[in-house]
């Protein structure tokens, strides 16, 4: 299981670095270190939980989660931040509010052996604060195989 949710980040990663999105910072968010905004994590969900369906198939729904972090406090120049993290929440939007059939050919192309056939119809965008960060998060649950 671990095996499909390793894929899912990798694939998002790549996917999300080769869209041009205007920041260097994507990360796997299982990745250790310092992962401060602005920043594009790549994820499985909070509860990192792949359920195999059909059992025996090695065919698994996979929580797919990208979080944007993009700096919210008035910088010490007295330049508002606002436009840039609008632009990365935008860009990065952009890469995975498309059709059901581009999103998957482009997250199945990302990685050896990792399938995405298909999206169950629940997704979110959520927005949020941490501090003086911004954070939107977008989920969308997958069926993925790693063949």
């Amino acid at each position: 299981m671990s095996d499909i949710l390793d894929k899912a980040r990798r694939a998002l990663v790549s996917y999300i670095t080769a869209g041009n999105i205007g920041a260097a910072n994507i990360y796997d968010a299982k990745r250790s270190g310092d992962k401060s905004a602005p920043m594009v994590g790549c994820g499985t969900g909070e509860d990192e939980e792949a359920i195999e369906d059909p059992p025996g198939t090695g065919n698994y729904w996979v929580d797919l989660e990208i979080v944007v972090k993009s700096i919210g406090a008035v910088d010490a120049d007295g330049v508002d931040p606002k436009t840039a993290g609008d632009s990365l929440t935008i860009n990065v939007l952009a890469l995975l509010e498309i059709d059901n059939d581009s999103l998957m050919a482009a997250l199945s192309g990302q990685i050896p052996a990792f399938t995405v056939m298909g999206f169950d119809a629940d997704k979110s965008i959520k927005f949020s604060t941490a501090g003086d960060v911004w954070v939107t998060t977008w989920r969308r649950r997958a069926y993925c195989g790693g063949f």
